[in-house]
C-alpha cells in the first residue's frame, strides 16, 4: 500500500511540474490566476458578508470552458476535495472567484487557504493537475498573483 501511495505521489509530482514549468501543454490554459490566503478587511463576500480567502481561476483559452468535474484542493494527496459546481463555465478571457472559507456551498471550497503557505490545485476530470502553486507565507489583506510567468504579491 506504501509502494502505491508513493507511485501516486510521484506521478501527481511529475505532473505538477511538467504543467507549471511548461504552460503551453495546457491547450485550455485554465490557470490560477491570483489568490488570497489572509483577507482580513480586503473584498467581501456578497453571499456571506465576511471577508474570507479566495482562489481566482482565469481562462487563458480561445473558447469558453465547461468546468464541471473540474476540482479545486489545498491537499495534493486529495485532487478532489472540492468539485466545482455542475454547469460551471469560464468564458475565453474570462475570469471565476472561489470563497476559500469552507462552507462548502456554491462557490465556497470546503478549505481554507493558510497564511502560512501551502498548496493550492486545479484538477480535471481524470484527475490531472491542470495547474497549481505551493506559495510561501502570504501577508494579510494583500494577494498573490502571476505578472506574466511570476508570481508576486499584487
Amino acid at each position: 500500500m506504501e509502494v502505491l501511495e508513493g507511485m501516486i505521489m510521484f506521478r501527481n509530482f511529475l505532473l505538477i511540474f511538467l504543467l507549471t514549468s511548461i504552460p503551453f501543454l495546457s491547450g485550455a490554459q485554465l490557470r490560477i490566476s491570483e489568490f488570497m490566503a489572509s483577507n482580513l478587511s480586503g473584498i467581501e463576500d456578497p453571499m456571506m458578508g465576511q471577508t474570507s480567502d479566495w482562489i481566482e481561476l482565469y481562462n487563458g483559452g480561445t473558447t469558453t470552458l465547461n468546468l464541471s468535474g473540474y476540482y479545486l484542493t489545498d491537499n495534493l494527496s486529495k485532487p478532489d476535495k472540492w468539485p466545482l459546481p455542475a454547469g460551471t463555465v469560464i468564458e475565453s478571457g474570462g475570469y471565476l472567484l472561489f470563497w476559500a472559507d469552507g462552507e462548502a456551498v456554491v462557490d465556497h471550497t470546503n478549505f481554507k487557504l493558510s497564511a502560512s503557505g501551502e498548496f493550492i490545485g486545479v484538477f480535471n476530470v481524470e484527475f490531472d493537475v491542470v495547474d497549481s502553486i505551493t506559495y510561501p507565507e502570504q501577508r494579510s489583506d494583500i494577494s498573490y498573483g502571476r505578472n506574466n510567468d511570476e508570481w508576486v504579491f499584487l
